[in-house]
């Protein structure tokens, strides 16, 4: 949604990741990063000659949250309960949304991709997000995607409610830091 309401033109391509990656406890955007680095590894390119002879550009992204002061790591909801829970702690204190995003730039040669150049980075916005408990049920009967969204946060449509605060960038909460992957797609030449 981001690339298409910001007219990047982009093609989705599968990847066979299951975002398992060792957990270092003392930095948590390296951890974000490296779930998005595990991503980049296992993309199933399109086959060189198929793509004709333009430089190939692949990105792959995560985002995780974490709790500000307690450091608290949360994921997407197992199901709605767990969804109740996530929602109960981020009430509680500003959370840390993190997207890793990784970006390389890859030629064909000799039949096989190269990369002849990269950026992989971190953005890091911070949030409070306050669903009064009372209200917490009506958010997942109005706001499904929260089922499936990192700290079952939503910040569009009917979520948008209870975005007490943001510091830092609004796309990221969304999933993908625009700003800086326009940076970096102009740095490596992407033509729109």
């Amino acid at each position: 949604m981001i690339l298409r309401n910001s007219e990047i033109p982009f093609k989705l391509l599968e990847h066979t990741s299951d975002e398992l990656v060792p957990h270092p406890e003392d930095d948590f955007k390296a951890y974000v990063l490296a779930i998005a680095h595990a991503k980049l590894k296992t993309v199933i390119l399109p086959t060189p000659g198929e793509h004709g002879s333009e430089p190939l550009f692949v990105l792959t992204a995560d985002t995780l949250v974490r709790t500000q002061k307690t450091r608290q790591i949360l994921g997407k909801p197992r199901d709605r309960e767990h969804a109740r829970q996530i929602l109960t702690i981020v009430g509680q204190e500003p959370i840390e949304v993190v997207t890793g995003c990784c970006l390389e730039k890859m030629v064909a040669d000799d039949g096989q991709w190269k990369t002849v150049d990269a950026a992989h980075w971190t953005t890091e916005t911070l949030v409070e997000y306050v669903v009064e408990p009372v209200l917490i049920d009506d958010y997942l009967a109005s706001t499904p995607l929260a089922l499936r969204a990192c700290g079952a946060s939503i910040v569009e449509g009917y979520g948008q409610n209870f975005l007490k605060s943001i510091q830092g960038s609004y796309t990221n909460v969304l999933g993908l830091p625009l700003f800086e992957l326009r940076q970096e797609l102009k740095r490596l030449n992407f033509r729109y």
